[in-house]
């Protein structure tokens, strides 16, 4: 492309009266005196060189601004959806947040797995925390039977073992496998949580039902 240098052409560096422009980037369509111009980036000049340029200042360059057109399209579709994922999200995220504050505040059956409670077979149960104290369980429920109690501090969770030992034998065994795996990939034995669980036992004459459910 060539072009006669003047103030709206960068300069040349060579002081010639005429030189070569390459176009190196296309950066932004707009309206320049009332025309359709685009910023133009030219090849051995930096940004500072930039400058708008008119359609008929651009022969030969048809398809590059047909390229460029497309590549705003598809930039702007992409934030427009970007946008639209982080409108959907933000009321989600709120009221998830909504959601685990009452649960803390009401103090309803929470996951029995996790925080401090690291033993194995808290998996099977669920627990109702102490709004004022979350290291503090108030009740515990086995998830398969719905059998509740209260939990003491200091002991072990050997109730909690024995219920699943004495109710649900596959569960116990599934526990049993899952600490070998435990143990035997680790140095160390991992550590009990210091909860004495006061799980009531499910009566024999019961037992039978729970099963046939």
């Amino acid at each position: 492309m060539r072009m006669t240098i003047g103030k709206r052409t960068p300069f040349d560096p060579h002081g010639s009266n005429e030189f070569t422009y390459t176009i190196r980037e296309i950066k932004v369509e707009g309206q320049r005196f009332g025309k359709p111009a685009w910023l133009i980036g030219w090849g051995g000049f930096d940004d500072t060189a930039d400058t708008w340029k008119p359609i008929e200042n651009l022969a030969g360059y048809e398809q590059d601004i047909t390229a460029f057109r497309k590549r705003e399209e598809v930039r702007l579709a992409e934030l427009a959806a970007k946008e639209a994922r982080n409108k959907r999200k933000a009321p989600e995220e709120n009221q998830s947040g909504d959601n685990a504050e009452e649960d803390q505040e009401s103090g309803v059956l929470v996951e029995g797995l996790g925080g401090i409670r690291k033993a194995e077979c808290w998996r099977y149960f669920k627990v109702r925390l102490d709004p004022e104290n979350n290291d503090k369980i108030l009740e515990i429920m086995c998830k398969t039977c719905g059998v509740a109690g209260s939990v003491a501090y200091s002991g072990n969770t050997s109730n909690l073992r024995s219920h699943l030992s004495h109710v649900h034998k596959d569960l116990f065994c599934k526990l049993m496998s899952k600490e070998k795996e435990v143990v035997t990939s680790s140095d160390s034995t991992p550590k009990m949580v210091t909860l004495q669980a006061m799980l009531p036992a499910v009566p024999e004459d019961r037992r039978d039902e729970l099963h046939k459910k």
